[in-house]
């Protein structure tokens, strides 16, 4: 396993269902793909989907990343 995806794991596994910020990205995800669907595919539906597929992983690094300085500490 590469040393990146224990830490990564375990920001995943420690945030939970505390992590309102994930919830939401989970809950949003849905009505992302039915706006695309819905509006078709257009400039202010691929920013929207765009947004959404970088703020997602964007979170979870930085989550990781703030796990990591706080179980190293």
């Amino acid at each position: 396993m590469s040393s990146g995806l224990p830490a990564l794991y375990t920001a995943l596994r420690e945030a939970g269902p505390d992590d309102r910020v994930l919830d939401a990205f989970v809950l949003l995800g849905p009505s992302v793909l039915a706006l695309l669907a819905l509006l078709g595919r257009g400039p202010v539906t691929e920013v929207l989907a765009a947004g959404y597929v970088l703020a997602l992983p964007t979170y979870v690094a930085a989550a990781a990343v703030r796990t990591a300085r706080t179980t190293s500490d």
